[in-house]
C-alpha cells in the first residue's frame, strides 16, 4: 500500500511536471518566433541603415560640387547683369550722338537751303554756266571753319557762274524772276597774296575746291586774307593795314567794310554737310548695334538667373535628400538599438526556457524510469 501510494504520488507530480513541460514549450516556441522575427527585423533594419548610409554620403558628396556650379552661376548672372548695364549705357550713349549728328545735318541742311534760298540758287538750275553756291564747291580745313567764312562773308553764300557772260545771263534771270540773288564769276583778276605777318598766317589753303576756276576764285577772294592769333592781334593787324581782312579761328572779322565779333554761320558747306549726314547715318548704324548687343545682353542675363535658380533648385533637392535621409538614418539606428535589446532579452529568456525544459525533462525522465518499480 505504501507503494502504490508512492506510485501515485509521483505519477500526480508527472502529470505535473508534464503539463509544465507542455507550457513551457510553447513558451518556447513562442519566444523562439519573436526572437526569429526580432532578428530577421535587424537584418532588414541593417540593409536600410546601410542604405540610408549611402544616401547620406552621396548627399553629403553631391553637395560641394552644386555648391560650386551655384558659384559659378552667380558669377555669370552678376557678369551678365554687368554687360547689360554697359549695354545700356553704350547704348544711351549712341541714342545721344545719334540725336546730336542728327540735329547737326539738319541745322546744316536748313543752312544751306537757306543760303541756297537767298542767293537764288533754285532760279538758276539749268541756267547755262551755273556751278552752285559756293558752299557747295568747297571743301574746308577741320578747325578752320569758322575763319574762311568769316573772310569769305556774303561771297560763300553767292551763285558761282564760269564767267562773266554767265554772271549776266544769271542776273538777268533772277531780274525777270523778281527775286533777289548773288552771283560770283571765275576768271576775275587775280590779287597779290599777302606776305607774311607776325602774330598772323595767310588763310588761303586752309580751304579747297575741286571744281573748274573756283581754286582761282579762292586765290582772289582770299588772297589778302590772314588769321591773327586772337582778336588784339587781329585789332593790331587792321589798324597797320586797313587793306587786309583779318579774321580769327573763332570767326572774329576785321575787314575795309567794319569790323565784327563771332559768326553765325554755323559751318554751313556742303562738305560739311556731306560729312554730318555721314557721322549722322553712322551714328544710327552705332545704335542699331548697340540695341541689338542690348537685347543680346538681356537674353544673356535672363538665362543666366534661370540656370542659377535651377542649380540652386538642385541644391534645396540634394540638402532636403540629405537631411531626409539623415532623419531616417537616425530613426532606424534607434529602432535598431531598441530591437536590439529586445532580441538579446529574448535570447536570454530562451536559453532559460532551454534550461528549464532541459531540467524538467531530465525530472520527468527521472520519474518515468522510476514509475514501474513502485
Amino acid at each position: 500500500s505504501r507503494a502504490a501510494s508512492a506510485a501515485a504520488e509521483v505519477r500526480g507530480e508527472l502529470r505535473s511536471v508534464r503539463s509544465s513541460v507542455d507550457r513551457s514549450e510553447n513558451e518556447r516556441r513562442r519566444v523562439a518566433d519573436r526572437a526569429e522575427q526580432a532578428t530577421r527585423r535587424l537584418a532588414e533594419l541593417d540593409g536600410e541603415i546601410e542604405r540610408l548610409r549611402t544616401e547620406v554620403a552621396e548627399a553629403a558628396a553631391g553637395e560641394g560640387p552644386l555648391v560650386d556650379e551655384l558659384t559659378a552661376a552667380e558669377s555669370q548672372r552678376l557678369a551678365a547683369a554687368a554687360e547689360v548695364e554697359r549695354a545700356t549705357t553704350e547704348r544711351q550713349r549712341c541714342a545721344e550722338s545719334r540725336s546730336r549728328t542728327s540735329a547737326r545735318a539738319e541745322a546744316l541742311q536748313m543752312a544751306l537751303d537757306s543760303a541756297r534760298a537767298k542767293a537764288g540758287a533754285e532760279r538758276l538750275v539749268g541756267v547755262e554756266g551755273v556751278l552752285g553756291t559756293l558752299l557747295e564747291l568747297v571743301t574746308i580745313e577741320d578747325g578752320w571753319a569758322d575763319a574762311v567764312e568769316a573772310a569769305l562773308g556774303d561771297a560763300l553764300a553767292a551763285v558761282v557762274v564760269d564767267g562773266p557772260g554767265s554772271a549776266r545771263r544769271a542776273l538777268a534771270t533772277l531780274r525777270g524772276a523778281g527775286t533777289t540773288g548773288a552771283v560770283i564769276a571765275t576768271g576775275g583778276a587775280s590779287r597779290e597774296p599777302v606776305g607774311a605777318i607776325d602774330g598772323a598766317v595767310p588763310l588761303l589753303g586752309r580751304v579747297s575746291s575741286s571744281s573748274t576756276g573756283v581754286p582761282e576764285l579762292l586765290s582772289s577772294l582770299l588772297a589778302r586774307a590772314v588769321v591773327a592769333e586772337d582778336v588784339d592781334r587781329a585789332v593790331d593787324i587792321a589798324l597797320a593795314d586797313p587793306s587786309l581782312t583779318v579774321v580769327t579761328r573763332e570767326g572774329d572779322r576785321f575787314a575795309p567794310s567794319g569790323w565784327r565779333i563771332g559768326t553765325s554761320s554755323g559751318g554751313a558747306t556742303a562738305a560739311a554737310l556731306a560729312e554730318a549726314v555721314a557721322a549722322a547715318e553712322s551714328a544710327d548704324a552705332a545704335l542699331q548695334a548697340a540695341e541689338q548687343g542690348l537685347s543680346a545682353a538681356v537674353a544673356e542675363l535672363e538665362r543666366a538667373r534661370s540656370a542659377e535658380v535651377e542649380v540652386g533648385r538642385r541644391l534645396d533637392l540634394n540638402d532636403g535628400r540629405f537631411h531626409a535621409a539623415s532623419e531616417a538614418l537616425e530613426s532606424a539606428q534607434s529602432r535598431r538599438r531598441e530591437l536590439a535589446g529586445e532580441s538579446e532579452s529574448l535570447a536570454s529568456s530562451l536559453e532559460g526556457l532551454v534550461a528549464h525544459l532541459e531540467s524538467e525533462r531530465t525530472r520527468m525522465a527521472e520519474m518515468e524510469s522510476v514509475l514501474p518499480s513502485l
